[in-house]
């Protein structure tokens, strides 16, 4: 079969087209959804001006996506970046930002680490999809909410409750992929229970890539003395991965053919707790855990066209503990605000060693506290919703940061149309590691720091049959941490400037066929600089057609085409890589009520293409599985 070519203007013509139909990707059910993640207000998502995108339970069922990662790949104005196959690491950016700009969150748990070598990025790729409830991604600075890392914005995994019903499912693909997974959803003494347990192996044809993942999560919640209630929510995960290098040319170009290993355990526990004190006052409670432990090995990097890298290896473990309490009320009909307090302790231990032929210790350790300040107030004036924010944070070691932001949604007479604009400040303390690295640490960095703002229209179709969006966006960052070779430490030095516009929409032509698609245009310039910042194509954008042809059939198709992009290796130095199209397609029958059973095709054209420099991305594979419900 003739593989379809990303620069045929051919291609291109019928890839606009869908696009054509519609704009917007569907917030599908979730429009009554209570978002927990953009405001501690807990509002519907119809009444919040930020740009706010859900991916539901059930839209995650129908793609039947082999991974998260690839659920993710449809998000407007994110671009995900899988180094080879899932054994490398995997990066998301949101509207051109630093993949440490994205705080990460499960079940409102940070999970973002700063002892690694990215800054604190987390490896979406570690991330199970059949354990996921809904995934919502909030873009812009959210510091005034989240305090640190949160400058791109927030994704937050929420894993199945006890309100999803109870399945096992087993599945097994080409290219030594397989998983299984089970999840008990009911409840106890009116405590509702969500139980779930996975593994999975996907070692994908990529040379030098294995990934083995398993985990359990486990959810309770309930009311207590009337007014009060409380959520627990547990997870454990394991995961043990190989890959070549970053930065090493991969499979293709890497001259020293040794992998990386890596064992990751992972841990986490939050506690959210609400009482409603005299019918007006809103009182919560939270307090986490999160617990990261991971040995790392690399055989290191030949040096190319840059220098290169010895061999090293870490042994790191990271925790974090979160308290925070907040007072809310409704102050008049049309006036609601919250006020809190948060403290946080993180602390960083890494054991390393860099051979130069001799072994260097590369050991360091941290313990930072963060006391923080916050409030929220949002006022209704008719059409009109004004949203805003402001925290106060003091981090050990750094300067105290005051960050806000200000939101404004109007809807129009005509009851379809609606107007959001936001404007937010943010910051990120350094990483552990670039503060603390015996090498290269400097322990007198300040924080990044970055200014985001939007501005977006988004309108349903009067015979309510989908909808679409158009969101124009621009965010500026200072004060960026990156590595001086010349004084041979981390400064602070670049402002990056990243523009642009997206566009998405949902169109529903027949009561039994939805189509989903989303455009999204970027520019970005690190000010002052000729160079190119990596991984941001200038235009990309994506499609899933959902056809439920008959009845109990269901055929989904996933396409997703990218520009060119700029990338670097030590062997090769910055090149540009071509950009790619790719299409995922499954088919799925619901055999009885219970039972339902899948065939899945990803990369059907079998495309060759890289999102690294010297990694290939996975040929074509076959996937069949099967879920049961009880």
């Amino acid at each position: 079969m003739k593989r379809p070519d990303p620069q045929s203007p051919w291609l291109r013509a019928a890839f606009a087209s869908v696009l054509a139909l519609s704009f917007a990707q569907a917030y599908s059910e979730a429009v009554e959804t209570v978002i927990v993640t953009a405001s501690r207000l807990k509002q519907p998502a119809e009444d919040l001006s930020q740009t706010i995108e859900i991916l539901t339970r059930k839209e995650i069922e129908h793609l039947w996506a082999a991974s998260a990662t690839d659920v993710l790949r449809q998000i407007p104005g994110t671009n995900v970046i899988q180094q080879g196959g899932r054994g490398g690491v995997t990066n998301i950016l949101l509207r051109g930002g630093e993949p440490n700009f994205t705080l990460v969150l499960i079940d409102g748990v940070q999970v973002n680490d700063p002892t690694n070598t990215r800054g604190g990025s987390y490896d979406i790729g570690s991330l199970e999809q059949a354990q996921i409830g809904r995934v919502e991604t909030i873009f812009g600075a959210m510091s005034p909410i989240y305090g640190s890392d949160a400058l791109s914005g927030v994704m937050n995994f929420i894993t199945r409750g006890g309100d999803s019903g109870s399945d096992i499912s087993v599945e097994a693909g080409t290219q030594g992929y397989g998983s299984a997974s089970g999840f008990y959803g009911g409840s106890l003494a009116n405590v509702a229970i969500g139980l779930g347990a996975y593994v999975t192996d996907d070692d994908g044809d990529v040379e030098g890539s294995s990934y083995q993942g398993s985990g359990v999560n486990g959810k309770f919640s309930g009311q207590f003395a009337g007014s009060g209630t409380a959520a627990l929510s547990v997870g454990y995960q394991s995961t043990e991965s190989t890959g070549f290098p970053e930065d090493s040319g991969g499979p293709d170009l890497a001259v020293m053919r040794g992998v990386d290993t890596r064992d990751v355990q992972e841990a986490r526990a939050g506690l959210d707790a609400g009482y409603v004190v005299a019918g007006r006052w809103n009182t919560e409670f939270w307090a986490s855990f999160y617990r990261r432990e991971e040995k790392y090995a690399s055989p290191g990097i030949a040096p190319g066209v840059i220098d290169g890298v010895p061999p090293n290896t870490a042994d790191t473990t990271f925790d974090r503990t979160q308290l925070r309490a907040s007072l809310g009320t409704d102050i008049t009909d049309r006036i609601s605000g919250l006020a809190g307090f948060e403290w946080q302790n993180e602390n960083g231990q890494s054991n390393g060693v860099i051979d130069f032929g001799f072994p260097v210790p590369t050991d360091f350790e941290l313990d930072r506290d963060t006391v923080s300040a916050f409030a929220e107030a949002s006022v209704d004036l008719g059409r009109a919703t004004l949203q805003g924010g402001i925290r106060w944070d003091d981090p050990d070691a750094v300067s105290s940061v005051v960050s806000g932001r200000l939101g404004l949604l109007y809807r129009f007479s005509d009851g379809l149309t609606e107007l959001r604009a936001n404007w937010g400040d943010g910051f990120k303390a350094p990483s552990f590691f670039a503060l603390a690295h015996p090498l290269i640490g400097n322990p007198d960095l300040e924080p990044e720091t970055g200014d985001t703002v939007d501005l977006g229209v988004r309108r349903r179709f009067a015979s309510d049959k989908g909808w679409f969006e158009v969101v124009v966006f621009r965010n500026e960052y200072q004060d960026l941490v990156d590595f001086d070779a010349d004084l041979f430490t981390n400064v602070n030095r670049d402002t990056v400037v990243t523009a642009g516009a997206e566009a998405a929409v949902e169109f529903v032509p027949l009561d039994r066929l939805n189509v989903r698609a989303h455009l999204t245009y970027l520019d970005t310039d690190i000010k002052d600089s000729d160079a190119t910042l990596r991984g941001r194509p200038k235009w990309r954008g994506g499609a899933v057609i959902d056809w439920q042809f008959i009845p109990d059939w269901r055929w989904v198709n996933s396409a997703l085409l990218l520009d060119e992009f700029y990338e670097s290796s030590i062997p090769t130095g910055g090149v540009w890589l071509d950009g790619y199209f790719r299409v995922d397609t499954s088919i799925t029958w619901q055999a009885t009520a219970a039972l339902r059973l899948g065939l899945a095709v990803d990369n059907l054209f079998d495309n060759e293409y890289a999102e690294a420099v010297g990694f290939p991305a996975a040929g074509i594979r076959g996937r069949l599985g099967a879920r049961y419900r009880f």
